[in-house]
């Protein structure tokens, strides 16, 4: 990693609890997370951290994530996929990017479609409503019938 994780001490009814709450590098976290699911990262990987105080964590992650672009709805489907791949259930998945596990599931849902129909919705050519209305049903066959046959 090029950029270190920045943490704070964690706090429970303003106790320190012994761990630390990452409050810029969310996304560096994430990637790591996914490398350790896929076996590429062992789980005690070492990562360097830099902890600051609760005033400069607050400035800091508003300065990290005013800037920052959002990741595509096709790379999220196939991250929360890798994820549950690994053996993560949507519950564990969720609080890992900040989303509920209803999101979770419902992104997963995309990953079942049709590949060819998913390599479409990579490439922007079809809309987020449009692939959610596809993986209603699992047979991929009538996924591409009915994407090739709807008048647009």
């Amino acid at each position: 990693m090029i950029h270190n994780l920045v943490v704070i001490p964690q706090l429970k009814k303003s106790k320190q609890t012994g761990r630390y709450e990452v409050v810029a590098g969310g996304r560096r976290l994430a990637a790591l997370n996914l490398l350790i699911a896929d076996g590429r990262l062992p789980k005690d990987h070492e990562v360097d951290c830099r902890m600051v105080g609760r005033q400069e964590a607050v400035e800091m992650s508003l300065s990290e994530n005013s800037g920052r672009e959002h990741m595509r709805p096709a790379d999220l489907v196939m991250a929360y996929r890798n994820l549950t791949d690994a053996g993560l259930s949507p519950d564990e998945i969720a609080p890992r990017f900040g989303v509920s596990p209803l999101t979770i599931r419902r992104y997963l849902k995309l990953a079942n479609v049709s590949p060819k129909i998913f390599a479409l919705y990579a490439e922007g050519r079809i809309s987020f409503e449009q692939i959610s209305a596809l993986a209603l049903t699992d047979d991929h066959e009538l996924q591409e019938r009915l994407w090739e046959h709807t008048p647009e």
